[in-house]
């Protein structure tokens, strides 16, 4: 025969949570987010249509090309070249001026991040403003051309839908 227990059963224990260590965690992701949030505050002409997109992702602060309807192209909002009237500039694979341009673009990165020390890897990314409209052999040309100046992150920016 099995043996019964006979004992008296244990009064049950009040449970104590313990939320220090939650709150240290929270704290921390709470400073994490704040630090890492960046207002998308880019200047956007009015010529250019942006396409749509549903995802979201911030954009990292690095240099902008746009290239509007009318072929303008700029490079952190001063005007490269105009490829509808310069057509020697858009014939090859890669805009000289744009690559001059992203060049000196590149060395000036370079050196804010040794004498600042706050810039973490946006000596190689490119936003990407462009209108929607434009035939790709624009886009093609301008990563090319971003790629052969030692760019090697291309970020396109979307008008995103809400």
């Amino acid at each position: 025969m099995g043996l019964r227990f006979r004992g008296r059963r244990q009064k049950k224990q009040e449970f104590y949570l313990e939320l220090n260590s939650l709150m240290d965690v929270l704290f921390i992701l709470l400073v994490f987010l704040i630090k890492n949030y960046s207002a998308n505050n880019l200047n956007i002409p009015e010529n250019i249509v942006l396409p749509h997109s549903v995802a979201s992702k911030q954009i990292n602060q690095a240099i902008v090309i746009q290239l509007t309807s009318e072929k303008k192209l700029y490079l952190n909002d001063i005007l490269v070249a105009d490829l509808e009237k310069d057509k020697e500039l858009a014939d090859g694979n890669i805009i000289t001026a744009l690559y001059d341009k992203m060049v000196d673009a590149k060395q000036n990165i370079k050196y804010k991040a040794k004498t600042l020390g706050d810039i973490h890897g946006t000596d190689e990314i490119v936003n990407l403003l462009m209108d929607k409209n434009l035939p790709y052999k624009y886009i093609r040309k301008i990563m090319f051309t971003s790629q052969t100046a030692g760019f090697k992150e291309f970020k396109f920016i979307v008008e995103g839908k809400e």
